[in-house]
């Protein structure tokens, strides 16, 4: 992402289908596959993983060019699925 001026209160947001999971790589559970394969440019202030988007905010956001890396893996087919219909 390319910022062309020093911006305050940015959050940036990679919207997903649900189909898929984000790992977090923070958490104490998480595997070695969360980890991504680069680093993040700039440390985000907060970064919130849900479950259509994956959320990094900062309080300040310098002039210039950033990367952002996160791994994410298809869900299994039940954890998609609606849950069955009720019979009246």
């Amino acid at each position: 992402m390319v910022n062309p001026e020093e911006r305050h209160y940015v959050a940036v947001v990679v919207r997903s289908r649900r189909a898929w999971s984000r790992s977090n790589p923070k958490l104490a559970t998480a595997s070695s596959d969360a980890m991504p394969a680069g680093v993040l440019t700039l440390e985000p202030t907060y970064t919130a993983f849900l479950d259509d988007r994956l959320s990094f905010y900062y309080d300040t956001l310098p002039k210039g060019t950033f990367d952002f890396y996160f791994r994410r893996a298809p869900r299994p087919a039940a954890a998609s699925s609606s849950p069955p219909r009720r019979r009246r």
